[in-house]
């Protein structure tokens, strides 16, 4: 279903059509030299491209189709008969696209009922844009802590194989940066009853900051995985911002400063701190 959504969203992103505003306008971003705040994949210049049939198209929309179908029960009339799909070729086209920079044919016909198609999908799926294009999943081992083990995989074949228990989990592809850097939030609270629910929730929280640039290209722990255990033991990159704190770490105070330089001085409190308290209620 990932992989469907992707092709729907490259048919986008490919003919100049976007399903989402930026956090951060682009033009403001380059004025600031800062990094954009929502990651976008980058688009890799492999040289001449395979040419995909437009079949991956039609397969990736009867899915959706479908998906969305089970969840609403709406929509049934514009349901796509598409016969049999063959599965393994589906995900054999959708690495030559994504992984090696293969064309599809005729993909600027699909453009507006992809659209149409991926504005209904969020209404029901809220993480639809953050999870990106490349069907990026990060896999924790069972019984662990502190980063230890965990890894990210865009092939099929090679998350199957792992022999070990797992805990597999779809990967934010656009998670808010900062100066270009994946950060993770670490808050503290702490359960005392269930009945009545009593939490308590610690005012102050904490940054974690990857030593390296963040980028899709390559699934390296160390760009991907913020946890002190991992990369207390790395090198910070050279070519990092010079605003991004040496030793990895910013209070929550910290924090806010940064968005009140991008104009967003209301998101902490409006959003970051309600969402938490929400997820924790509703968990």
């Amino acid at each position: 279903m990932t992989a469907a959504c992707g092709i729907l969203k490259w048919v986008l992103r490919t003919n100049g059509k976007s399903l989402q505003d930026e956090v951060i306008p682009r033009w403001k971003e380059k004025e600031a030299k800062t990094a954009i705040c929502m990651s976008d994949a980058k688009i890799n210049n492999h040289g001449p491209a395979r040419i995909v049939p437009e079949d991956i198209i039609v397969t990736a929309i009867v899915a959706c189709q479908f998906h969305l179908y089970k969840l609403t029960h709406e929509d049934e009339d514009d349901l796509i008969c598409a016969g049999i799909v063959n599965r393994e070729q589906f995900i054999s086209d959708y690495y030559q696209v994504m992984h090696h920079g293969a064309h599809i044919q005729n993909s600027d016909k699909y453009v507006d009922y992809c659209h149409q198609l991926l504005c209904k999908l969020r209404r029901v799926n809220p993480q639809l844009d953050i999870d990106g294009e490349k069907n990026i999943w990060i896999l924790k081992p069972r019984a662990s802590s502190r980063g230890r083990g965990i890894r990210c995989r865009n092939d099929l074949k090679d998350i199957c194989s792992l022999r070990r228990k797992w805990v597999a989990q779809k990967y934010i592809e656009r998670p808010l940066l900062v100066y270009g850097t994946k950060i993770d939030l670490r808050q503290h609270f702490l359960i005392t009853d269930w009945c009545p629910l009593t939490i308590w929730f610690y005012k102050h929280s904490f940054i974690r900051f990857s030593s390296q640039p963040f980028m899709l290209e390559s699934l390296d722990t160390a760009i991907h995985v913020c946890n002190n255990s991992i990369q207390r033991n790395l090198k910070n990159a050279p070519n990092r911002h010079p605003n991004l704190p040496e030793e990895n770490m910013w209070h929550s105070d910290e924090f806010k400063e940064y968005l009140c330089t991008i104009g967003k001085e209301q998101v902490w409190d409006l959003i970051i701190i309600p969402g938490m308290k929400k997820a924790l209620i509703q968990t």
